[in-house]
């Protein structure tokens, strides 16, 4: 009989996909599967794959499966919107040398023609805050015309230049560049820039 955290897993991962993103994946059931649950969970979410449903990349980018590495890889190129966005954070967990799958979350941001996908993009560029991940943030805190994308590029680029890292706790800065007023939100871009400048420290400085 299937363990209570195997029904969480299963429910979280391939049960009502509304339910999932209004409550979030249950990472923790996935991660608390021990022994020939774990690994049949593994095999599961590689043999979906191929459905675009973005949990299954999303599952095992959380168990770092390096089993599905190649397969996630293979699948990249024919990914779109949110499974596209989970498969490169995938790929950039398990192999962090792997550019293709940073350079994949820039073109999103910078092109992607759904806002929410252009959100989740720079949320995952916190992970992959490569040269030109860091320009395409402050390309889209800068022109993008949603003011949530513009927010969550705001925010990864305090969290990785190690200003602001409570992701709980918004900085002033992050909710004035979502301003309708014009002169409010290009002053905030201004400070913006300036407390990068002042305090901005990248890993490895």
């Amino acid at each position: 009989m299937p363990s209570a955290t195997w029904d969480r897993f299963y429910e979280s991962y391939f049960g009502d996909a509304y339910m999932a993103w209004h409550d979030g994946l249950d990472e923790a059931a996935l991660l608390s599967l021990e022994g020939e649950e774990r690994d049949r969970a593994e095999q599961m979410l590689m043999d979906a794959l191929g459905s675009g449903d973005y949990r299954a990349p999303a599952g095992l980018a959380a168990l770092r499966s390096h089993k599905s590495l190649d397969a996630l890889k293979q699948k990249l190129p024919h990914a779109s919107g949110p499974d596209e966005v989970q498969t490169a954070l995938a790929i950039w967990r398990i192999d962090p040398k792997y550019l293709p799958a940073a350079n994949t979350l820039v073109r999103v941001l910078r092109t992607a023609p759904d806002w929410g996908t252009r959100m989740e993009a720079a949320r995952a560029l916190r992970e992959a805050p490569t040269p030109s991940a860091i320009d395409a943030l402050w390309e889209a805190v800068e022109r993008d015309p949603e003011d949530l994308v513009r927010h969550h590029a705001a925010t990864t680029l305090l969290y990785v230049y190690n200003i602001h890292r409570d992701l709980f706790d918004s900085h002033p800065l992050t909710i004035e560049v979502m301003m309708e007023d014009a002169e409010r939100r290009e002053k905030a871009k201004r400070e913006l820039r300036e407390l990068v400048e002042r305090e901005g420290r990248l890993e490895g400085d």
